[in-house]
């Protein structure tokens, strides 16, 4: 176990980390992808990479922040919404030796995959975390949804008509690089957040 500045990984060692995120579905989120923590590392200087390694190949990641008296924290702090240790299935470790190989005395973490073992006796509590699975497609997603008697869809149907009647017509993109847009979906977050009384994670 060793952990190191994220420039300091190897191209050997972001490829590992990028085809084992890759081909893992439960791992499936962007908050593990090397792309994630590189953007956090290029704003603070606190992020590290702790490195599993088994005969001198990397086999295991943990992105993280640390924070004073050996504290670490997931990496971008609460805008993480999933973090765990990255590693190659069969890989097993020892959370103790894991946390004093990273030079750490406490791993605080908030949306831990509940599934990793080493982690089980530390959970305070065990939540499902809400997805879409749109694997087959939108339509078979809401016949789904109707077999199980949710109003979801019907719903979120509604809310478009009345968007459409008093602010105009709604368009569905699956992606856009448009700068414009994505500092005007931020804006209406950090509206949000003001308006519940939360604190604005992007300030």
């Amino acid at each position: 176990y060793r952990s190191l500045p994220p420039r300091e990984l190897t191209v050997a060692q972001w490829s590992a980390w990028s085809s084992l995120q890759s081909r893992l579905p439960e791992f499936g989120s962007p908050y593990f992808r090397p792309e994630f923590t590189r953007c956090v590392a290029a704003v603070r200087d606190d992020v590290e990479v702790g490195v599993i390694e088994q005969s001198g190949e990397a086999v295991g990641f943990l992105p993280f922040q640390r924070c004073s008296m050996g504290v670490a924290v997931p990496c971008g702090g609460r805008l993480s919404d999933f973090h765990g240790v990255l590693a190659e299935p069969g890989v097993e470790w020892n959370m103790d030796a894991m946390l004093r190989g990273f030079g750490l005395i406490a791993w605080d973490f908030h949306h831990q995959l509940a599934d990793q073992k080493a982690f089980e006796s530390f959970h305070d509590e065990v939540a499902i975390s809400p997805y879409l699975d749109l694997s087959q497609g939108f339509d078979a997603y809401a016949k789904e949804r109707r077999k199980a008697d949710s109003d979801e869809v019907p719903q979120t149907h509604r809310k478009q008509r009345k968007l459409e009647r008093e602010v105009g017509p709604v368009r569905f993109m699956a992606h856009t690089d448009s700068s414009d847009i994505f500092r005007q979906l931020i804006k209406w977050k950090e509206q949000q957040y003001e308006a519940s009384g939360f604190t604005n994670v992007f300030s």
